[in-house]
């Protein structure tokens, strides 16, 4: 591995996307590999299966998910009727205690950003936390304001009413 062990994803994600370019039906994450058509996937998977460039990959049958209609992938509800955030995380978000510090925030600010594209007009209340953190170092406590209570709440709300993505 060049470099040591802190590029070896870069490196496997680079080799998948080679020994895969010709398969335009699949989209790869590292050795997570989506196949977005369920009608031709029969074929497709034994196309994929064919693949020989030395050194090819193989497949795990034992890890593969086939003909599901709904699957989880990074954090996402993938299905044929669209991609909308998994429900556990959202509910995992939504029900956690009130942050403390402003580390805590900010990994709240984070997990937002994340899903901010199933929230409609997301920026302007994470605007105000954005602004309140940018005053504050990382292990300071929070000084909890009715205004920032109240953003803060809007924001799990707007997360815990997240729409589905069409695609």
């Amino acid at each position: 591995m060049t470099f040591g062990l802190r590029n070896a994803g870069q490196t496997f994600q680079r080799f998948i996307n080679e020994v895969l370019c010709d398969l335009d039906f699949v989209f790869v994450f590292l050795d997570d590999i989506l196949n977005r058509f369920f009608v031709r996937r029969r074929a497709q998977t034994a196309r994929l299966q064919s693949v020989r460039t030395p050194p090819a990959p193989c497949l795990n049958p034992a890890k593969c998910l086939f003909g599901f209609e709904t699957l989880s992938f990074l954090g996402f509800q993938v299905s044929a009727d669209g991609i909308r955030p998994l429900p556990d995380c959202i509910n995992a978000l939504v029900q956690s205690e009130r942050p403390t510090t402003c580390d805590q925030l900010r990994r709240f600010l984070g997990t937002l950003n994340y899903y901010r594209r199933f929230v409609k007009r997301s920026s302007w209340p994470q605007a105000i936390i954005h602004d309140y953190l940018a005053k504050k170092k990382n292990k300071h406590t929070i000084d909890w304001t009715l205004e920032l209570e109240n953003v803060y709440e809007k924001c799990k709300a707007d997360l815990a009413n997240a729409t589905l993505l069409v695609h």
